[in-house]
Formats: structure tokens, sequence, C-alpha cells
């Protein structure tokens, strides 16, 4: 089973992706609306072309098994050739919208679930959306060395982006299991963004 993933173009056309193993879960609609939330972000995604799993970030390469983080590109990590596994054009959303059982269209800055070429919002969960007040649910990681490092959790989400910027690090924040957020020093983001 496969999801496709895709963006409504000035044209009308909708460029798209497979994600080839996931299935509609409030996981997958987490990761879309808390990490793929602007233009940029999904540009990024769709030039990856056909993908294993949805991961939070499009940058960087798939560091093997257990990498949380990146998505797995088949063409960039599978290394199969651009024209098997390249984003693709349809030529409308309802065309879009009926190639698989579930389609996920970004339109103006929102995610729509497509049903039978309808768009609709897909589900929305509480814990999509990381609390602002409380941080006692969750848990702050850093990289160190590929491997992920247990950090002690600020009191409050602006304590957080202070700690980035100040340790100049990357900071993984996970709620259970599951990654809801990733909280970047602005000297990071400047390199990063210089370096595409």
């Amino acid at each position: 089973m496969s999801i496709q993933i895709g963006k409504l173009l000035p044209d009308g056309s909708v460029r798209h992706i497979k994600a080839l193993h996931e299935t509609l879960s409030k996981d997958l609609v987490r990761k879309l609306r808390v990490f793929y939330p602007n233009d940029r972000r999904v540009d990024a995604l769709l030039s990856l072309g056909d993908i294993q799993k949805l991961g939070p970030s499009p940058y960087g390469k798939w560091t093997g098994t257990g990498d949380a983080v990146h998505c797995f590109s088949k063409i960039r990590d599978g290394r199969e050739t651009p024209r098997q596994s390249a984003s693709r054009i349809a030529d409308n959303a309802d065309i879009f919208g009926r190639m698989e059982d579930t389609c996920l269209l970004f339109d103006n800055g929102r995610w729509h679930l497509m049903d039978k070429g309808e768009h609709c919002e897909p589900p929305l969960f509480v814990e999509d959306t990381p609390s602002h007040d409380s941080m006692k649910p969750i848990t702050v990681y850093v990289n160190n060395h590929v491997r992920l490092e247990k950090i002690n959790t600020p009191q409050h989400w602006q304590g957080l982006e202070e700690l980035a910027e100040r340790e100049s690090r990357i900071l993984y924040v996970y709620r259970g299991c599951r990654l809801v957020r990733i909280v970047r020093s602005s000297n990071l983001k400047k390199k990063l963004y210089a370096a595409q």
C-alpha cells in the first residue's frame, strides 16, 4: 500500500510522489502538518522523488535503519534512476485524487485529504500540536555521533530555543516515541540554507 503526496501548482496541475510504505495515520498527518507547513519544505520533499518512509526532514541523507529524522528517498538513498522514481505531474487535482485510495494534497498552505477527487481536511488529532505551556510530556535529544542522546528538558518552549541558540545545536523534541519538533540555532539554519 502507498500514499500519494502532492502539491497543487498555480496552473492547476499537481506535482506528486509516492510514499511507498506509509498508511494514513495520525503520525503521518502530524509529520505533514508540523514539518511540511510551507511551500519551501513541500518542494524539498517532492524533489526527493518517491520515498519509502516520510521523515521530519527532507534535507540530508538517510543514515540507516533507525534513522527517525530523514526521509528515505529511492533516488538519493536507494540509488534508483530518476526515471523510475522522480516526482510526476498530474493534469489536475481530480486526476491526482483518483490515483490511490489515500492522496494528500498541499494547497494554499494547508494539507487536504483527497476523497474521490474532493478536498477534505485530514483528521486533526489533539497531540499534533505540542503544548506551549507544559514541557512535562516532552523529551529532548541531541545528535551525538549518529545516536540520539537525552538531555535535560527546559521548563518552557522558549527555554528550548534559547538552549539551541546558546549551544549552537540541533535539538530533537519527542513526545513519547514521536518526534514533534526540531529546534535549530539560527547559526545552523544559515549554514544549512547556504549549502543548498
